[in-house]
């Protein structure tokens, strides 16, 4: 199924995911293609947020229904994107939820994240080397080639 390229960075408010990006990219769009956490087809006006830690959690069930959300959008892009010669950079992706829910408002328990992550991932090889680097990487920018 992977067929294209995915460069990953995950670390905390402004642990400098966004500068080493743009680093990379250069402006290059030819070559590469920004995704902030999640390819998004379904919402065309974006809401940037402001204070992210500051929101109310939300329920279980709102957090699951949003889970299924973000997986259906990946697994759109693997389809659409299946052939790409793109580079896909992603500042943030959906294993974030892992390392800091309060960010997404997020209620299921880690142990439930983990299970359906693992299972329904769209790109099932970084979920696991995620799970290894994750366990010695906590206040710095993670990315997986």
């Amino acid at each position: 199924m992977k067929n294209f390229n995915i460069i990953i960075f995950l670390g905390v408010d402004g642990s400098g995911k966004s500068t080493l990006i743009n680093a990379i990219s250069n402006g290059n769009k030819k070559k590469f293609h920004t995704i902030h956490f999640i390819p998004d087809f379904f919402r065309k006006n974006k809401k940037s947020i402001t204070n992210p830690h500051g929101k109310k959690k939300r329920s279980k069930i709102y957090s699951f229904i949003k889970v299924i959300y973000w997986l259906i959008n990946f697994k759109l892009f693997a389809i659409l994107n299946r052939n790409s010669k793109k580079i896909f950079i992603f500042d943030r992706y959906i294993y974030d939820v892992i390392i800091d829910p309060l960010r997404y408002r997020f209620s299921l328990s880690e142990k439930m994240t983990n299970i359906f992550l693992k299972y329904t991932a769209t790109f099932p090889f970084v979920y696991k080397q995620f799970i290894t680097c994750i366990k010695f990487v906590t206040s710095h920018i993670l990315f997986i080639i």
